[in-house]
């Protein structure tokens, strides 16, 4: 709250929130449903050594958790700034 005020009183900021239904990503449940496993110190699947690459993000998702990327439409709340003017610096 307090940064809100800062802003509109040095550049005179005015802005809105609108809703707005844009593309994303939603992260669901696979077909197969979820792997998860309960492993303390398990480092399966790490790879800091530098040797193979690791599988793409969609695919280890998965492959080794059973979730996956889905695309679709969702609402989300979005800033539109309706002014906002430069303030003269002193050098």
């Amino acid at each position: 709250m307090r940064l809100r005020t800062l802003l509109a009183e040095w550049f005179k900021l005015a802005f809105h929130r609108e809703t707005k239904d844009i593309a994303v990503y939603a992260l669901v449940v696979a077909k197969d449903g979820p792997k998860f496993k309960d492993e303390p110190g398990s480092s399966e699947g790490v790879n800091a050594s530098g040797g193979d690459a690791a599988p793409p993000i969609p695919a280890a998702l998965q492959e080794r958790l059973g979730l996956k990327l889905q695309a679709q439409k969702a609402p989300v709340e979005i800033i539109v700034i309706d002014r906002v003017e430069k303030v003269p610096t002193e050098n």
